[in-house]
């Protein structure tokens, strides 16, 4: 035949050999049985990092809650006065939000992505030592870079939730006027 030329050809290992020439003996069973629990224990495991995570971010919401609200009820009347209504909302919806669904999903995307990248890097480093000082260089500049953009972003946000807290006034005041609203016939304004 010529596949058994092709075989003998091509200087390949024994088990190959025989594998491309038919005359296997391996027991493919027992490969497809290790693929199955390998397959099995990595779901259950992203099951359970899953579950953890979604328990772990319902409790830190909750005491989050809590400790906002057990705050916010204790704050002296002068506190009522000189903080708009607006800005009050807005703590307990979007930084509540933000906290229920954004947090820990991106917490568990940053410890995968920081265990992944030591890893690679370790790996790296041992192979090509060279490579230690170039890395060091290029992470010393993205710190830098990283500080710049927290500064920026942490303002960015700020000014966000400063030009929120307007609209939740604004609506809050139209919803307890609203029967002065409908006594005067302002509806359309």
């Amino acid at each position: 035949l010529a596949t058994s030329g092709i075989v003998e050809a091509v200087p390949v290992p024994g088990v190959l050999r025989r594998l491309v020439a038919g005359g296997s003996n391996v027991n493919l069973s027992y490969f497809i049985g290790v693929y199955v629990v390998i397959a099995l224990a990595s779901t259950v495991l992203i099951l359970g990092r899953s579950l953890l995570q979604f328990w772990s971010s319902l409790k830190a919401s909750k005491v989050i809650h809590e400790r906002l609200l057990h705050t916010i009820l204790r704050a002296p009347v002068r506190f009522f006065d000189t903080t708009p209504a607006g800005r009050l909302i807005n703590r307990f919806s979007k930084d509540m939000e933000t906290i229920d669904q954004s947090l820990s999903s991106s917490l568990a995307i940053f410890l995968t992505e920081l265990i992944s990248s030591v890893a690679i890097l370790i790996v790296i480093a041992v192979i090509t030592p060279a490579f230690t000082l170039g890395a060091i260089i290029v992470a010393a500049i993205y710190w830098v870079i990283g500080g710049l953009y927290l500064s920026a972003s942490r303002e960015i946000k700020r000014f966000e939730s400063v030009t929120k807290s307007p609209i939740y006034t604004q609506f809050g005041e139209t919803l307890s006027g609203v029967s002065t609203i409908r006594a005067y016939g302002q509806e359309s304004r």
